[in-house]
């Protein structure tokens, strides 16, 4: 074998380990700013951390939840999928799908994260170990191009950082990025969903009551507002046990939908009737999951231990 095919060899060997063997923080719509467009990864370099890692450091909120998934068969792994979730509050629990496909199914998913993450010192290090990538579209499409499965939370901070009327609600406002990019690379959509984090927390204050206070009126006074997006990437102020900011341990309940193809709007990326054509039915398929896991959760007669109980009470 010549050093021109040995290369190749390697390079090959890089990308197709990175489709296999991520806690995942506020996964945003993927921007298309020229700042936000600059690639940051160097994808075919990118190591997975260990099956024994990721187990070790979810173990204990596996025990706390005792999460249940529905749907995991409905993922082939000889092939890469663009997976299309709704936040939950906060985005908590969102690390869940990932720790989940990597233990038991060998899938590494790269999420697609808002660059407020890169700008924490030290948490951003972590995050881009356990496979976390700036999203953009040049960011996302290098990953796409190189055959990795890919995740997105189109509703972005907006959704994570919910109303109090806004318990299971998808909140896309208008993006279809996500939808762009899956035609443009004809990738299969895996829509996905998940209940049981929003009864374990409740919201005291959400960004409206706090933008329709002094505080807001400082924050928009001093131009800071700005940078929150007029209070729309304001965290709400939440409580759990009692008085505390741990969620009550309630079962969680994910699922993994049937996979959506786009290979009917070949051609039409850039067509903004595709992009919410195919923005309708991850939509419409999420939704149904959130109905589905509500009614299951519902008939699930191991859902209450003892303890949960008694944690739930008290």
């Amino acid at each position: 074998m010549n050093e021109h095919q040995d290369q190749e060899g390697n390079e090959s060997k890089k990308i197709e380990q990175s489709k296999r063997v991520p806690l995942i923080p506020s996964a945003a719509n993927i921007p298309t700013n020229n700042e936000e467009n600059t690639p940051t990864n160097d994808f075919s370099s990118f190591q997975p951390p260990s099956k024994e890692f990721v187990a070790n450091i979810s173990a204990p909120f596996y025990s706390y939840f005792t999460p249940r998934f529905l749907g995991l068969d409905n993922i082939d792994n000889s092939r890469p999928y663009f997976f299309v979730g709704y936040h939950t509050l906060l985005s908590i629990t969102d690390i869940f799908y990932v720790t989940e496909l990597l233990l038991k199914r060998d899938i590494m998913l790269r999420p697609l994260a808002d660059s407020f993450h890169f700008k924490v010192p030290g948490w951003h290090q972590f995050w881009e170990k356990m496979g976390m990538v700036k999203a953009s579209r040049e960011n996302c499409s290098a990953l796409m191009t190189a055959g990795e499965n890919v995740l997105v939370f189109p509703g972005g901070a907006r959704e994570a950082f919910k109303r109090k009327n806004e318990q299971y609600k998808v909140n896309w406002q208008n993006r279809s990025g996500f939808a762009y990019m899956a035609i443009e690379h004809n990738y299969p959509i895996i829509p996905l969903a998940s209940v049981g984090l929003e009864d374990a927390m409740d919201i005291l204050y959400d960004a409206d009551d706090m933008m329709n206070t002094w505080l807001g009126r400082f924050l928009r006074y001093t131009g800071i507002a700005k940078y929150i997006r007029d209070g729309e990437e304001l965290p709400p102020i939440v409580k759990g046990l009692g008085w505390t900011l741990l969620p009550r341990p309630e079962r969680l309940y994910l699922s993994f939908g049937e996979p959506i193809d786009v290979s009917e709007f070949a051609g039409k990326a850039d067509d903004k009737a595709a992009q919410m054509a195919v923005r309708e039915k991850v939509e419409r398929s999420v939704k149904k999951q959130i109905d589905t896991l509500l009614k299951y959760r519902a008939n699930d007669v191991e859902n209450m231990g003892w303890l949960r109980r008694w944690f739930l009470k008290n």
